[in-house]
């Protein structure tokens, strides 16, 4: 691409001995690739220091920080334009995981779209004792019955709030 784009850059380099400790290190400058490979070799090629242990692209994984946190893997050129749209105070964060000689590694799993609207947590906790099957149905229902009208008095009192 042009040299006139480029962006800046936090990377979070995981630690392989201990996968929760990470290392940040700030970017600046950075071009934008079509590829995911030619983004790999210009890390490999410009900051070796800072990717250590990896030592080639293969060596290393390469994701990005979805919505509400998620840590994807970015494998495709695809993924690769999905992380430059998660630019957030002019800087788009990656993480980067160095492989282990005993890791295996595995294909990323399917990413499915799911609208915060529909998505609804229900906790019930399960029946300890013993009762029929009728039973047990009846409680259930009256439990979603109690949750449903705590949810209702919620949102009247915010609705309340907001007028």
């Amino acid at each position: 691409m042009a040299d006139a784009v480029r962006i800046n850059v936090m990377l979070k380099v995981y630690k392989h001995e201990n996968k929760n400790q990470c290392s940040m290190f700030s970017l600046k400058e950075v071009p934008i690739f079509k590829t995911v490979q030619e983004f790999k070799s210009y890390l490999v090629k410009k900051h070796a220091e800072e990717i250590s242990p990896a030592k080639d692209i293969s060596s290393f994984d390469l994701g990005y920080y979805g919505t509400r946190g998620r840590k994807l893997t970015i494998c495709t050129e695809e993924h690769l334009r999905e992380a430059y749209l998660a630019e957030s105070l002019n800087y788009v964060t990656f993480w980067l995981k160095p492989h282990t000689h005993f890791e295996k590694t595995s294909l990323p799993k399917k990413r499915e779209t799911v609208d915060e609207d529909e998505v609804m947590c229900l906790d019930f906790k399960a029946s300890k004792n013993k009762k029929k099957k009728n039973d047990s149905v009846e409680e259930d229902k009256g439990l979603f019955n109690n949750y449903l009208s705590r949810l209702r008095e919620h949102m009247d009192q915010f609705l309340a709030i907001l007028n």
